[in-house]
């Protein structure tokens, strides 16, 4: 029995269900990824993940990913934004960031590094972007540990 609601397989053959992530990069939700989550973990190392885990959000639009992103994040980060979401309820969404641009371009166009840390302030958040090209990777991993590590037992 045929389902009315399901696509032709020539009309799914242009389209795709999930990308599969490259071998070298194990899925969460796998062996070895529960594994490295783990002992990330136990090592203190996972200070921000509950936060955005929290806060997590499905992007409505393909091109979402910065936006969305950074929905997850200022709601993580506790940042008000200072209007209703929903009934009583401020809460940030990807359709509720505040832009200087129509959002109708991210959604056409996406958000370049620069636009996301424009954004970011425009909200209210405190972003310093550093660009690799700037920086060296030393500083650059300790900017992961400084967001990510558990410095306080809070995290």
């Amino acid at each position: 029995m045929a389902f009315p609601f399901r696509a032709s397989r020539r009309a799914l053959s242009e389209t795709f269900y999930r990308r599969p992530l490259p071998s070298h990069l194990p899925a969460l939700s796998s062996k070895r990824g529960r594994a490295l989550f783990a002992e990330a973990l136990q090592a203190g190392g996972l200070k921000s993940y509950f936060k955005l885990a929290e806060t997590y959000e499905t992007q409505s639009e393909p091109a979402f990913c910065g936006i969305t992103t950074l929905s997850m994040s200022l709601n993580a980060l506790g940042v008000d934004p200072r209007r209703r979401w929903k009934g009583v309820w401020r809460w940030y969404t990807d359709s509720m960031v505040e832009t200087h641009v129509p959002l109708a371009q991210f959604q056409r166009e996406g958000m370049s590094f620069d636009e996301f840390a424009g954004v970011a302030r425009w909200n209210g958040a405190e972003a310093r972007p550093t660009r690799a090209e700037r920086s060296t990777v030393s500083c650059f991993r300790d900017a992961i540990r400084r967001a990510c590590c558990d410095d306080d037992g809070d995290g």
